[in-house]
């Protein structure tokens, strides 16, 4: 098998990249590290595979950069695909490619789309294979002309909820996500903050926007995912966290205003 990762970068913290590199980077044959802001990064010269930079800088948030991955592997010849994000931590990339690896030449995994981690901890400590519904994109690893035969990243969505999407566009078309439960990946979602037990994340204005005016498009496209009562939960929780405990209130506020007007009134497709 030809094994490619890639990692989207944005402003990363230069030792955090060199630790999640090297936890990936020995068990791949090619590392595509796309550039989703300006600052020239050095890295050691001992990374044990080819290293491909991608990217001019422009901020292209996650879809269009993850479609350009794959189709440089279809190109390529490789098989899977491994897409991270640059603050995830694989905890042993190698024993779950191995896992993955073997179950992919089993009978009744010839439809699996996506291998994916334990995600901080979801699915509890007991090893095993979990089909799931959806994964998100960091730490997947992926059939590469599978996906591509299934559209690729819907990039209108440009970043939120693009995972999900993609996800389910795969079970409509006959593939599944499983999880190995076995083994773990570590992910910062948003810069939590807890004040009087409550979470606050901490996202950008723009980053609720894509979130809620993307959640509301799957909506109206698929009706059922996600259903009413995720997006009921989804709002509650992070209307909390803005109100709660984040600066720059009123400007997340318009923005999650936004993200609803555009997302039920808007054109999607």
């Amino acid at each position: 098998m030809k094994i490619a990762a890639c990692i989207i970068l944005y402003h990363p913290d230069i030792a955090d990249l060199e630790k999640n590199i090297r936890a990936i980077a020995g068990h791949v044959d090619t590392l595509i590290l796309w550039r989703n802001s300006p600052e020239e990064i050095a890295l050691p010269g001992d990374i044990p595979c080819e290293v491909i930079w991608m990217g001019n800088g422009d901020n292209q948030y996650m879809a269009r950069p993850l479609n350009n991955c794959l189709s440089y592997c279809l190109d390529g010849g490789f098989d899977y695909l491994l897409t991270m994000d640059q603050d995830s931590e694989f905890v042993d990339f190698g024993g779950f490619l191995a896992q993955a690896m073997r179950l992919g030449k089993e009978p009744g995994y010839d439809r699996t789309l996506i291998f994916a981690p334990n995600v901080n901890g979801r699915y509890g400590p007991d090893p095993s294979v979990l089909p799931v519904e959806s994964a998100i994109t960091s730490g997947s690893l992926c059939k590469v002309r599978a996906a591509v035969e299934c559209g690729g990243f819907r990039e209108s969505y440009q970043i939120y909820w693009v995972d999900s999407e993609f996800c389910h566009r795969a079970h409509l078309k006959g593939w599944n996500i499983v999880t190995l439960t076995g083994f773990h990946l570590r992910q910062q979602f948003g810069k939590k903050t807890i004040s009087h037990g409550v979470t606050s994340y901490n996202y950008s204005a723009q980053a609720y926007y894509f979130l809620f005016r993307n959640m509301l498009w799957m909506h109206r496209e698929y009706r059922s995912n996600p259903s009413l009562k995720t997006i009921l939960y989804t709002t509650r929780l992070y209307l909390r966290s803005i109100l709660w405990g984040e600066t720059g209130k009123g400007e997340k506020l318009r923005a999650v205003a936004g993200g609803f007007r555009h997302g039920l009134f808007g054109k999607y497709s």
